[in-house]
């Protein structure tokens, strides 16, 4: 039988830096007292020493702690993050005088103004960048970026992995963006102007990772920038993104393997949050939706679909439409009650297909005569959709293994059947018994999302326990 002593000790110092994050450096102690092998992991990996939480004032005995570690840290890699009243210390100094050894920083603005990048750029792989203060952006940014001219930055990019954004001005985002095409990870949070975020995603042609959040727009572009093509892009994420398909309809990534679209809470919400009057409709998302069903848009290996508080009842049927060319998505989320009003909407003869439920539940007759399933690889369907349980019944029957081609004068001999759909997640307590019972023969999985269910709460127990 395998101990603990079989893991390797790179592994176990691997997991040491992550209790450190979590923790702190004093959680070093309890575990050198573990056993012999821990204690010498602890004492000859000196980069364990080198991740400096500078968080909260910086008291005497905080500072003592950090020199110590900066003795036994020696000159191995150091990971830095220092929180907003962290500053006009001398340790700090000492610190940047360090820089070249950084290999992960969050920091703000006000920090890293201390370095140069000229510095960093060979070490650093992983950044976040805090908005700090109100001082003059242009000046920082250039003393910060001076001796990198053009030649430097084509011949000599950075090491930069990963990069965060949070609130910054243009200079900065850019700075970094223009002199590192090695970023595979993006995250740009809290913004305000559309034509930044555009312009951001023009430097990311790298970039195999994009997160857009509490990204308030306040007006759109009269003359958006031609389309950026993100061939390595697999995972992209809007989280409470204005205008997400005017975003995205200047994106082309034909390899995404995941997308999520979280219009999160009210806009009004976001917009009293932030400080900023918005007085507008959202857009629709069919613009986008339509365009990527079209050839070197398509994300024909999307696996991943999460979609909540984005859509119009105008965008179902594009929707839709969409859906039918994803041969491969395996799991899709979709938490908006549009979707249900749409299926009882009486506009499908004019429009297309309102209602997702019978689309899924029903494969499409082509113009060749074969016929077509939606979605045919899903195996995992969240819904949260105002959907009743009688609009799930059918879609389980046809997933579930039941499936027998029968149309007459439809070529359906040659058609596979759908994958089996393996858990399906939506309001199931809407039915009655027979119809719970059913969908629980079809489906390996299911789950209630109410409230009442989620909260596992049996209401009618705790009223007679009371009385």
């Amino acid at each position: 039988m395998a101990s603990v002593h079989d893991i390797p000790p790179e592994i176990i110092a691997a997991s040491f830096e992550m209790a450190i994050f979590t923790w702190g450096i004093s959680v070093l102690r309890p575990l050198s007292l573990v056993c012999p092998s821990w204690r010498d992991i602890i004492d000859h990996t000196p980069r364990l020493w080198g991740i400096l939480l500078l968080q909260g004032k910086l008291r005497a005995s905080k500072v003592k702690r950090l020199t110590d570690q900066l003795e036994k840290a020696k000159e191995s890699p150091l990971s830095i993050v220092c929180g907003p009243a962290a500053r006009d210390h001398p340790i700090l100094k000492r610190i940047a005088a360090l820089s070249h050894n950084w290999v992960m920083a969050d920091v703000n603005t006000s920090h890293l103004s201390t370095t140069q990048w000229s510095t960093l750029k060979n070490s650093l792989q992983e950044l976040k960048l805090s908005r700090f203060g109100v001082d003059n952006w242009n000046a920082l940014s250039m003393a910060f970026f001076d001796d990198d001219d053009d030649g430097v930055r084509v011949l000599q990019p950075g090491k930069l992995q990963s990069f965060t954004a949070v609130a910054l001005p243009r200079c900065w985002v850019t700075g970094f963006l223009s002199r590192n095409p090695t970023i595979r990870n993006f995250r740009l949070e809290r913004g305000h102007n559309i034509q930044n975020t555009l312009h951001y995603i023009k430097f990311l042609y790298n970039a195999s990772s994009i997160e857009l959040v509490d990204l308030v727009h306040t007006s759109t572009t009269a003359d958006p920038p031609p389309t950026t093509h993100l061939r390595d892009l697999r995972n992209l994420r809007l989280n409470g993104v204005d205008y997400p398909s005017l975003v995205l309809s200047n994106v082309a990534a034909p390899n995404l393997q995941t997308l999520t679209i979280d219009g999160k809470e009210p806009q009004c919400l976001r917009g009293r949050f932030y400080g900023v009057d918005i007085d507008r409709d959202q857009q629709p998302l069919a613009p986008f939706l339509a365009q990527w069903s079209q050839p070197g848009f398509l994300p024909e290996h999307l696996h991943t679909l999460e979609l909540k508080y984005c859509l119009d009842i105008a965008d179902v049927p594009y929707l839709i439409r969409w859906l039918e060319r994803l041969n491969h998505l395996v799991r899709m989320t979709i938490v908006d009650d549009t979707v249900g009003e749409a299926a009882t909407s009486r506009i499908q003869e004019s429009v297309g297909e309102t209602n997702i439920y019978r689309a899924l539940a029903r494969p499409r007759v082509q113009e060749d005569g074969t016929l077509c399933w939606l979605c045919p690889s899903l195996m995992i369907l969240y819904l949260d959709t105002d959907a009743e349980l009688s609009d799930l019944i059918p879609i389980a029957r046809v997933r579930g293994g039941n499936w027998i081609p029968k149309d007459p004068g439809v070529d359906d001999e040659t058609t596979l059947p759908p994958a089996r759909l393996r858990r399906i997640e939506s309001t199931i307590c809407s039915g009655n018994p027979p119809e719970r019972k059913e969908l629980e023969s079809l489906i390996d999985e299911m789950y209630c999302t109410c409230t009442h269910c989620g909260l596992m709460i049996d209401f009618d127990a705790a009223e007679t326990e009371s009385t």
